[in-house]
């Protein structure tokens, strides 16, 4: 192993946790089916940083680069996120969204949505979290099967299952605005 090699080595090995730090900063979980591949992003960026450096990383300053590379990978990690083309159900998800006996279904896609449609899913973005959100949005995309949501969540079967239950239960006191 040559002598940048082994830099680089250290330089990773001793900036892991600012990488795996930075991706908990934007929410993201280790169980995202993504997060090994922003992780490694994330490394190949703290390299870039390190290289253009002005100090010594490893050195005497440390804690200056810390604070420069954190927020150079947090930028970087957004501007990954904002590349990354999620499959979201329709460009006017209202369209799409229904509710009705606890379970979350699909209305017919070009039918109008009601005022308290409207009402209900702006509720839901609220009271959801961003992946609870996601999620209530992928399920009523309907093209979607549980398998393909496990793996795209990178859980079991059954947690999603479990994670579309209580969505519901979430989601079952907002019932009224669409019945009214």
């Amino acid at each position: 192993m040559d002598v940048r090699s082994l830099h680089r080595s250290r330089v990773l090995a001793q900036f892991e946790k600012l990488i795996h730090r930075t991706l908990a900063r934007a929410q993201m979980s280790q169980q995202h089916m993504f997060y090994d591949d922003y992780a490694q992003e994330l490394r190949l960026k703290l390299l870039e940083i390190e290289r253009n450096f002005d100090g010594q990383a490893l050195g005497a300053d440390r804690i200056r680069f810390v604070a420069f590379a954190g927020r150079g990978l947090y930028w970087q990690l957004i501007s990954l996120l904002r590349k990354e083309k999620r499959v979201l159900p329709s460009e006017n998800i209202a369209d799409l969204l229904d509710y009705g006996g606890g379970e979350l279904v699909c209305t017919a896609p070009g039918e109008t949505a009601s005022t308290g449609m409207l009402v209900f899913i702006e509720e839901a973005r609220r009271i959801l979290t961003g992946d609870e959100f996601e999620l209530f949005l992928l399920l009523c995309d309907g093209t979607w099967s549980m398998v393909e949501l496990a793996e795209y969540y990178g859980v079991g079967r059954q947690t999603m299952y479990k994670r579309k239950e209580k969505l519901a239960g979430k989601l079952e006191k907002l019932k009224g605005l669409l019945l009214g």
